[in-house]
């Protein structure tokens, strides 16, 4: 999910055979995943970063360095030492599986380095495709995920920790990679706001 997410960003970018759909159909290779061994296993071994030019909502541009990093427990030490160098954390959860043990560990480790953490929960089209779940019933899992995590960060932090996660705070984002899709609530509202301009004056 992290690797597809990170080759979702770039994917603009990228020659046709490379790219999350690419690698799915097997015409290619994900980026980050620069040893043989990831690319056979399809699995994220080692912490590769990268440095991309990523624009907003109002066209303005950042250079920004991810470091894609193991999701496996075992390749823990990865991301504890990628944790030390970055000014902030993006957690990557899938919606369908939930908070797992590395999420937890990972959450701790973050809050003892004091770094910031968005929130992305991924693979949302799982909920569609795969579970086939109405409407209401996606929204309280996605719902349940994000408090999941929230009360980890709460327990780790004994409290301390000053920002909640959640859509109206900017610092939750939804993907599938898969698909080619990651939106905030911000940016969901500027897509609709700009497709209906009847309805801008409601959304501010």
């Amino acid at each position: 999910g992290k690797t597809s997410l990170v080759d979702c960003l770039i994917e603009p970018t990228l020659v046709e055979g490379f790219g999350p759909r690419a690698a799915l159909e097997e015409q290619g290779p994900r980026v980050t995943d620069t040893l043989k061994a990831e690319q056979e296993r399809q699995c994220s071994l080692k912490s590769t970063p990268i440095t991309l030019c990523l624009p907003d909502t109002r066209g303005k541009t950042f250079g920004i360095t991810l470091v894609d990093c193991p999701g496996h427990i075992q390749f823990h030490d990865e991301s504890v030492a990628a944790l030390r160098l970055v000014d902030g954390a993006m957690l990557v959860v899938d919606v369908v599986e939930g908070v797992m043990m590395h999420t937890e560990l990972l959450i701790r480790q973050a809050v003892v380095e004091g770094v910031p953490i968005l929130l992305c929960l991924s693979k949302v089209d799982r909920l569609i495709v795969e579970l086939k779940l109405p409407p209401r019933d996606a929204y309280y899992k996605l719902l349940h995920t994000i408090e999941s995590v929230n009360d980890l960060i709460a327990q780790a932090s004994c409290g301390r920790y000053p920002h909640k996660l959640s859509p109206a705070n900017g610092n939750v984002c939804f993907s599938s990679a898969i698909h080619g899709w990651m939106f905030t609530l911000e940016s969901f509202a500027q897509v609709y706001a700009d497709h209906h301009d009847d309805t801008v004056g409601n959304l501010t």
